[in-house]
Order: structure tokens, then sequence, then C-alpha cells
């Protein structure tokens, strides 16, 4: 019995030995596990290095580029259109230049038929001396239309350059054509605003003279709004209102206006100088 005690308390206590081993191996093993550099490495890295970055890259660079190449052409085309009317409004040189049409002009020969009226033998210079010119002028309607003038060969330049000078500055001619159409009749040709030069005729109210007109190097301008005065007559008889040269209305000829400048620098002479004015009239000799 004795044995079997000694047996069962060393078989105990060698029990409680190894299980005291048992515990405490089993309690130093956690230790190292939670410490480990691997759990706690990897949620601290990933959260704040993977959100971080992409919110910050991918919002940032993707809404700043796409909004502002719709805003930026549109800035460019507005600011240049503005500029362009503004310098057009300012400029009246840049105003002309944007609405110029060209003067078309076509120079045509004429034979004793083209001119019924207002020629005849014994006049000083006959059709072949003689030129029709065909061009556009702006109207009083503000529309473009061609027209038509008799000059002489020698006049053809000058005159041409006076009327492409009009038309750049849209100075308006009411009418333009021969004086055939009038069947050669002056004071009918002025009462219709009609702009013409050749007609071989006597000064209109002084039949002993001869008009500058028969010699194709004259020109009358808007009749109407530029009347001829004589000692006691207005022609045509409804412009005295036009005497009145201080009131400016459309049509009428200033010293300062395209027409009397393209004349004067080309050496031709203006009625309106005259002590009985004739403020239509325009020769290459003051006459």
């Amino acid at each position: 019995m004795t044995s079997r005690r000694r047996l069962s308390t060393i078989v105990l206590g060698t029990a409680v030995v190894l299980l005291a081993s048992a515990t405490g191996s089993y309690a130093e093993s956690p230790e190292p596990t939670p410490i480990s550099a691997s759990p706690e490495a990897t949620p601290e890295a990933t959260p704040e290095a993977t959100p971080e970055a992409t919110p910050e890259a991918t919002p940032a660079a993707t809404p700043e580029p796409t909004p502002a190449p719709s805003v930026q052409p549109a800035e460019p085309t507005f600011q240049a259109q503005q500029t362009t009317d503004q310098d057009t409004a300012q400029n009246p040189v840049a105003a002309s230049a944007a609405a110029a049409v060209p003067l078309d002009l076509k120079v045509s020969r004429l034979s004793r038929s083209d001119l019924p009226y207002t020629y005849r033998p014994g006049c000083p210079v006959g059709p072949s001396g003689l030129r029709k010119l065909t061009l556009t002028h702006l109207g009083f309607d503000k529309k473009m239309h061609r027209g038509e003038i008799v000059v002489r060969t020698s006049a053809v330049d000058d005159v041409t350059a006076v009327f492409k000078r009009a038309l750049a500055d849209r100075f308006p001619i009411r009418l333009m054509r021969p004086v055939d159409r009038y069947r050669g009749s002056d004071v009918t040709s002025m009462e219709k605003d009609n702009t013409s030069a050749f007609n071989c005729r006597h000064v209109t109210g002084n039949p002993s003279r001869l008009s500058q007109h028969s010699y194709g190097n004259a020109v009358d301008v808007n009749t109407k709004e530029n009347p001829y005065v004589t000692g006691s007559r207005v022609y045509p008889a409804t412009s005295r209102t036009y005497l009145n040269r201080s009131n400016l209305r459309k049509g009428m000829l200033i010293r300062s206006g395209p027409i009397p400048k393209e004349f004067a620098s080309r050496r031709w002479f203006w009625g309106a100088r005259w002590s009985h004015p004739d403020y239509q009239h325009f020769s290459s000799n003051g006459r």
C-alpha cells in the first residue's frame, strides 16, 4: 500500500510539474503574436496610403482640365468680334472698307444713234470723243444701283475716281442717266434729280452762251439737293429750300464731302463759289 501511494504521489507530482511546464510555455507563446509588426503595420499602411492617394489624384486632375477647354474657345471668338465692331464704329475708313462695294466700271464707245437728243452737228465734241460710263452707286434708298453718265474721253479717269470715292464713302446719288432719257431737256433732268454730264446745249437761263456740258467735261450732281441759282430764278424750282446750305440733308454737297474733295484734288472747279452759285456743277476749266 505504501509503495502504491508513493508511486501515485510521484506520478501526481510529475503530472503537476508537466502541467506547470505546459502552462508556462503557453503563457509565453501568445505574447510574441500581438507584438508582431505584421497585423498592426498592415491596417495602418493600407488605409492611409490607398485612400489618400486615390481620392486626391483622381478628382483633382479630372474636373479641372475638363471645363477649361469648353470656356476658353468662346472668349477669343467673342473678343475678336467685339474689337472689330468697335474699330468699325470709331474708324470711318474701316467702316467704308468693311462695306466696300466694287464700282464695276464699264466704259463704252458711242455712236450718233446713242445721242439722239444731246448731240447735233456743230457741237464742240462728237460721239467719237465721248464715252459712256456704267457704274455702281448708292441710292437714296440705301441700295446699290447701276447708273450711266456720258463724259468726254479725257475726263473718264477723273470722273471715275470721283464716283469711286463717293461709293466708298457711301455718298448717295439719287439718279444717274444720260440726258437723252429726257429728250435733252436740262430742266427736266434737274427736276428728276438726275446726275449727268454731256449735253450739247446753251446755258440754262442764258441762251446766248454755250454750256460747258457741251464739251463733256462738266458734271451736275444731285441737282435737286444742289440747285443752280441765277439772278432771279432757282433751278429746279422746287429746290429753294436747299439754298439754306447750313441745314445739311441727304445728297447735299459740302466742301469737306467726298465729291467736292475728289474733284478739287484733280483740279476741277466747283460752281458753288460763283457769285450766282451753281451748287450742282463741277467742270475741269471753271466754266
